[in-house]
C-alpha cells in the first residue's frame, strides 16, 4: 500500500509539473490498475492534447448529479408506491 501511494504521488507530481494542475479522473467504476494506466497514458500527452481533465470534471459532475437526483427519484417512487398500496 505505501508503494502504491508513493507511485500515485510521483505520477501526480510529474503531471502537475507538466500540465500545471493535478491529475483529474472520474474514478467511479475504475480499479487501481485502470487509474494507474490512465495516469501513465495521459502523462505522455502534450499540453494541448491533455484537455481530457476538463472532460473528466464534466463526467464527475454528471455522475454525481445522476446519483443524487436519481437516487432521490427512486426513493420517492418507492415511498409513493407504498402509500398507493395502502
Amino acid at each position: 500500500m505505501p508503494q502504491e501511494i508513493a507511485k500515485f504521488t510521483e505520477l501526480n507530481t510529474a503531471y502537475i509539473v507538466k500540465f500545471g494542475h493535478p491529475f483529474i479522473i472520474a474514478v467511479k467504476g475504475l480499479n487501481k490498475q485502470e487509474i494507474l494506466h490512465a495516469f501513465q497514458t495521459r502523462l505522455e500527452h502534450n499540453p494541448d492534447a491533455e484537455f481530457e481533465a476538463c472532460n473528466q470534471v464534466q463526467k464527475i459532475a454528471i455522475l454525481r448529479l445522476r446519483d443524487k437526483f436519481l437516487a432521490g427519484a427512486e426513493r420517492d417512487f418507492v415511498k409513493n408506491r407504498r402509500s398507493l398500496c395502502k
